[in-house]
């Protein structure tokens, strides 16, 4: 598949460069076949270079740059033509830039999947050399030349980082020199390739194999990839066909060490790990066939399960109440770090919800029994912490979750909100179910179920539809949340059905996050196709992928809001979106 952009189409199209990487490294390179930093979509997003899990200990733990790659033509001008095709399902960008002289560079840029090595291809035609250059030297960083193509490194940053980057070319006429914090390697060749590698591995990778060998392994993991997929490809429209791709696509690139953050960008919250947005790519990667990368994303929260107890019980045993968890808003790859600036945000619990519902899942709903008992632990602590934090009696019998931060848009302390007391009442029940399966915690599993039954008891309501909590004078997608993502409302309930109507009527008001802009951003059209689906209506879910899958980017790219250039290559978005195009389609 191939997707191209041009300067004649680039402004419609909202340009942002393309997305390369492999889950450690991650670059945004842009039509010259380079990553110098450069702003986009009005400055909401900057090209460059960047490595997960590499940042500084400074307050929100930013992400380290990386630094940039880039060719330089002496006298050849300003660029006044190119285009950029993303070679998708090989993982490749190729661009052509036309100078003012008459000039033209093609470039091939692709970074490998299995090792951290980006390849660069230039082709030349109209100029006698070309230069090509790679520029590292962030701050807080000492750096030591190992050669005129080799340096080492050491970071002074929130965690031990140090190794060695390698930039060079295997052809012998290639010439290389080094300025301050650039090496630039000068090539009068018509075609030359460059290699970047991040680290001893990847370079002895680089020198040992052929140009050809190196793309045949790169084209050879991707084919793996791509060979787990169940997405039924074949019954899509186009558009979504090329949606669905890219954002699977990008979803992979984006699954580090750890698990996925909503993009391994500093515009992107610094690429911090959201419990909440991780569940929507989980759900993704489930429903197109890639169990493995959901189940790292289960396994990394499971590894901050000791530093979840102690964010609830810092003084006390470990023991009995102890066993409750409340995990981090924003979370670095450290356990126990909030990466979030003070805000109201920080009151949210409903992330523990999708905590426990993606371990449900990642389970195949309990028929996994030995992943399930590696889990459930976790799952228990979700429902612990709700049981002992959240739910109040508020009189004999009536039971209410108490005040929390539910979906931004409503505000701060809201009590008996409609979708966090969904997602309490959706991990009573897995954390009962869950327990049953596994002949534990026979005391707990009942009162997890009496509490859910009491929590739909006071589900926030008028006499027509259910409110986003009570006396909301506002509609909130969090209204759907009953079928999707937390499941405990019947298809045929009434009020439920009256509550989605209503925020469809009113889109163009609160169709996104943030009061910005009147189209529906595509995470909540993901949600609601999803719901529709589940709703039966499966021709209603179809058209609303449809136009979300028109407003995408050059490269078929999901925004959190494309009309207002909010974050493009957003994974929450990516993650729904292919749920729901799998469940529509299949």
């Amino acid at each position: 598949m191939k997707l191209t952009c041009t300067n004649e189409t680039e402004k419609r199209n909202r340009y942002c460069p393309l997305a390369l990487g492999n889950g450690d490294l991650s670059m945004l390179v842009d039509y010259t076949g380079g990553c110098l930093p450069r702003s986009y979509c009005e400055g909401q997003i900057e090209s460059g270079l960047w490595r997960a899990g590499f940042r500084y200990d400074s307050p929100g733990f930013p992400l380290v740059p990386f630094g940039f790659f880039e060719h330089r033509l002496e006298n050849a001008g300003a660029v006044v033509s190119w285009s950029q095709t993303f070679h998708l399902t090989e993982a490749l960008s190729e661009s052509v830039c036309v100078y003012e002289n008459g000039a033209s560079v093609r470039s091939l840029v692709y970074c490998h999947l299995k090792y951290n090595l980006v390849v660069i291809r230039k082709e030349i035609r109209g100029a006698d050399a070309l230069c090509m250059v790679s520029s590292f030297g962030p701050r807080r960083t000492k750096t030591v030349p190992l050669s005129d193509t080799g340096t080492a490194y050491e970071i002074d940053g929130l965690s031990e980082m140090r190794g060695t980057i390698s930039f060079f070319s295997p052809d012998p006429s290639v010439t290389a020199e080094r300025s301050g914090s650039e090496i630039r390697l000068k090539t009068v060749s018509p075609e030359t390739v460059f290699f970047l590698a991040f680290d001893e591995k990847a370079e002895a990778f680089a020198r040992s194999c052929s140009e050809e060998e190196i793309r045949s392994s790169h084209s050879a993991a991707w084919a793996e990839f791509w060979a787990e997929s169940t997405l039924p490809a074949e019954k899509l429209p186009e558009k979504v066909r090329q949606v669905a791709r890219t954002s699977e696509y990008h979803l992979r690139i984006s699954s580090t060490e750890w698990s996925i953050p909503v993009g391994i960008y500093p515009s992107h919250w610094g690429g911090r790990y959201f419990a909440f947005d991780e569940f929507f790519a989980l759900e993704g990667l489930l429903a197109s066939g890639h169990r493995h990368l959901a189940r790292k994303i289960v396994r990394f929260r499971l590894s901050h399960l000791d530093a979840a107890r102690r964010r609830a019980y810092a003084y006390f045993d470990t023991k009995g109440d102890g066993d409750a968890a409340r995990f981090l808003w924003e979370s670095v790859e450290l356990p126990g770090l909030e990466g979030a600036p003070v805000g109201f945000w920080l009151e949210h619990i409903f992330h523990m919800a999708n905590i426990a519902l993606g371990a449900w899942h990642c389970s195949g709903n309990g028929e996994d029994s030995g992943f399930l008992r590696e889990v459930y632990p976790m799952i228990r602590g979700c429902a612990e912490f709700y049981r002992i934090f959240s739910v109040d009696e508020k009189e004999k019998g009536r039971f209410i979750v108490g005040k929390c931060t539910d979906l931004e848009r409503l505000g701060a302390a809201r009590e008996n909100a409609f979708m966090t007391t969904c997602g309490v009442i959706a991990t009573f029940r897995v954390a009962a179910e869950a327990a049953e399966l596994l002949d534990l915690d026979s005391e707990q599993r009942l009162r997890w179920r009496s509490l859910a039954e009491k929590l739909m008891e006071t589900l926030p309501q008028d006499d027509q539809a259910y409110l986003p909590y009570p006396g909301c004078p506002d509609q909130s997608i969090g209204l759907f949340s009953g079928i999707f993502p937390y499941g405990n409302l019947p298809a045929e309930d009434p009020r439920q059905r009256v509550s989605i109507a209503k925020f469809c009527a009113s889109e163009e008001t609160f169709g996104n996050m943030y009061p910005l802009g009147k189209s529906l951003c595509t995470w909540y059209a993901g949600w609601k196709a999803v719901v529709f689906r589940r709703l039966g209506e499966g021709e209603k879910a179809k058209a609303v992928l449809e136009q979300a899958a028109r407003e995408t980017g050059c490269f078929s790219e999901v925004f959190e809001i494309y009309e207002a250039g909010q974050h493009p290559w957003f994974c929450t978005g990516e993650g729904v979106f292919l749920q729901a195009v799998c469940e529509s389609w299949r």
